[in-house]
């Protein structure tokens, strides 16, 4: 095996003369030049495509860009993955070539050593970092001095770059050339195709690893055995590193990576050797598995945290996925489910048993083409033994005071097409589920008069807490006192506003506090010029209005407040995700009396039950402040988590095995 540099003017005649000295039988051609290359000058010689996140994240109507990347995937024999999620990708494009993961291996002659003294080393991707990376970043560095700790920041491409391997370095002599010294700590930001590999080469038996919990570096913390602790967001994962580096200062404590035995090629070549189908994925799709489960959104699986669809999606997707069986996730993208219910269909047809499936609706219809081989599919699965479940977040659509009722030219349509989804989707499910009993009673109100017929039966799935996303909740914190009443009083709200989000009542009662406050409002950037207008009557160094990510915020210091008091029959009958939200960083939480969250909040003592006056809010406000102290978070962090929403579908599945 040799390893080749591909620069840009290399002629195709080297590559080609350097094969035949070799006597090459294989090219291995990392990334879509690469792979041109080889095709170029090494005709005859079958091609191994590695691709990496950078070369597959772009825009589906970047059809120049797309083309080029099928046509890389189409002189391959096979395409090498990082992780799954790659390979989600890689369908969503178009890609009709088996796909694998890279066998992982530590570098040859890498033996990193035991650190002597704390230091967190945090690697960045090459491009330029958005905000909540940055955000990230900054808590990462500000917890780490705090600590006493020297941390360096690093952007991954500088750890292994190409004169390194013309200069023959190894792995372990780059590092040592890039690293101030050896860190006790790696801390993986952002999305980089590099991650996996510097987590694989810098982790074993000698640096504790965490990663910030995108889709792509969560697949990656499976694939090396990563404890879920290790895997967090924003400033959660700023105080895990930081008490990890308490930790390992007070008494050298790491909890390393596992070591991956050497065996890259003896893998590699097995997995060449193989015949295999071109639906074939690695972990998610093979010949001969016993079972899986599926996995569906209209939407697709994304990183934003900005709104709470993609964050639910994202969660649920991650959670359903149990120990030991393959999870085949789909989304209404017609290449990715087209590829992957061939290949599930496939399955079944040779004996394998299709066990649990969920699907969840959008604000918007999937087109007519994704509902069609969807539909097809779920009949031949259920048909198979499939047990499947669909959940409706909201019929947007079809109330009143909604931003999509309101400004949908199209709306008549959207109406047509969004009822025979859920008509369509309906015949082909074994348990709907809602929100909350409430949400279910709001979607029958909606759906009188417009469907031939009602269901008879809908099952709660409120949100769920985000494990990446919680701060610290040991039950010796738990015991704490109430906090200082002297300090001011911080109230936080995050989501949307205007329409159904309707927050008037709470600001005027806001606006009445005799007690010094600050508000927080965490929005949409479409809705900042409705955040001044509410609170154009408010002194202007109480109030401060963010557009971003509410999981990037600086964590608040002193009494806070969570608000989810939406006043409009939507707000009322949904469940909030940003009650998670609150609760996952112990903030306690104000909401109405007969909403969604009312009943939670108060089983937990989590905050408080308020009437729609401003004088119950005000006197709300302040006993939802005194509660913070006598929380049980660690239970309401345990109990309500997304891993126990994934369990309640599934128990539900399985009761209709019986029916």
């Amino acid at each position: 095996m040799e390893w080749l540099e591909r620069l840009p003017d290399s002629p195709t005649d080297e590559l080609r003369d350097t094969a035949s000295d070799l006597r090459a039988t294989r090219v291995i051609a990392v990334g879509v030049e690469s792979v041109y290359a080889a095709a170029d000058a090494l005709l005859k010689l079958p091609i191994e495509g590695v691709f990496l996140h950078h070369e597959l994240d772009f825009r589906f109507s970047n059809r120049q860009r797309q083309g080029r990347l099928l046509g890389a995937f189409d002189a391959c024999e096979r395409l090498w993955f990082d992780s799954s999620v790659a390979m989600d990708k890689a369908s969503a494009h178009g890609s009709d070539r088996p796909h694998l993961l890279i066998p992982l291996a530590t570098p040859t002659g890498c033996s990193p050593k035991r650190p002597e003294t704390a230091y967190v080393s945090v690697i960045v991707p090459q491009e330029k970092l958005n905000a909540a990376e940055e955000a990230t970043v900054n808590a990462l560095q500000a917890a780490a001095s705090s600590a006493g700790v020297r941390v360096s920041v690093h952007s991954v491409d500088q750890l292994y770059t190409g004169h390194d391997l013309e200069a023959g370095r190894g792995w372990d002599n780059s590092i040592v050339r890039s690293l101030p010294s050896s860190p006790s700590h790696l801390v993986l930001v952002g999305k980089s195709g590099h991650h996996l590999f510097t987590a694989v080469g810098l982790g074993p038996g000698a640096v504790e690893v965490f990663v910030d919990a995108t889709v792509e570096n969560v697949a990656i913390a499976r694939r090396i055995r990563l404890e879920e602790d290790h895997v967090a967001r924003g400033a959660a994962l700023a105080e895990r590193v930081a008490d990890s580096v308490e930790r390992f200062s007070r008494s050298n404590e790491l909890r390393a990576v596992p070591s991956t035995p050497n065996h890259f090629r003896k893998t590699f070549e097995a997995l060449v050797a193989r015949d295999l189908p071109n639906w074939h994925e690695e972990d998610i799709l093979e010949a001969g598995q016993p079972q899986f489960d599926l996995f569906f959104s209209v939407a697709g699986i994304e990183n934003r945290s900005n709104g709470a669809r993609p964050q639910r999606i994202r969660a649920m997707s991650h959670a359903f996925e149990e120990r030991g069986v393959p999870l085949v996730r789909v989304t209404a993208n017609q290449n990715l489910l087209s590829r992957r219910m061939r290949g599930a269909l496939a399955l079944v047809r040779a004996g394998t048993q299709p066990r649990l499936g969920y699907g969840e609706n959008s604000t918007a219809p999937m087109p007519l083409e994704a509902r069609s081989v969807l539909e097809s599919g779920l009949k031949e699965l259920r048909d198979a033994g499939l047990k499947f479940g669909w959940f409706v977040r909201d019929f947007h659509w079809l109330e009143p005071a909604s931003s999509v009722s309101q400004t949908r030219a199209d709306l008549d349509q959207l109406q047509k097409d969004s009822l025979a989804e859920f008509t369509a989707m309906r015949e082909h499910t074994d348990v709907l589920f809602a929100p909350s009993h409430l949400a279910s009673q709001r979607f029958d109100q909606l759906l009188r008069g417009r469907i031939d017929r009602l269901p008879h039966r809908w099952t709660p799935l409120p949100p769920g807490i985000e494990p990446a996303n919680c701060l610290s909740a040991d039950r010796e914190s738990d015991a704490v006192q109430p906090p200082d009443q002297s300090e001011p009083l911080e109230v936080v709200y995050a989501g949307g506003l205007g329409g159904v989000y309707d927050l008037q009542t709470a600001m005027n009662a806001l606006s009445s506090l005799h007690e010094p406050w600050h508000l927080h409002l965490v929005i949409r950037p479409e809705d900042v010029e409705i955040a001044h207008q509410l609170t154009s009557r408010m002194s202007g160094h109480m109030v401060h209005i963010t557009s971003g990510e509410f999981a990037a915020m600086p964590v608040i210091t002193g009494p806070t407040v969570g608000l989810a008091l939406l006043e409009s029959d939507y707000g009322l009958a949904s469940f909030p995700l940003k009650v998670m939200s609150y609760l996952e960083r112990r903030m306690t939480v104000a909401v109405y009396r007969n909403s969604s969250p009312a009943e939670m909040i108060e089983s937990y003592g989590a905050g408080s039950v308020v009437d729609r006056t401003a004088d119950s809010i005000e006197a709300g406000i302040g006993a939802a402040v005194s509660a913070a102290g006598t929380v049980d978070w660690h239970s309401i962090h345990e109990n309500e988590s997304w891993n126990s929403r994934a369990e309640t579908v599934r128990n539900a599945l399985r009761a209709t095995l019986s029916l």
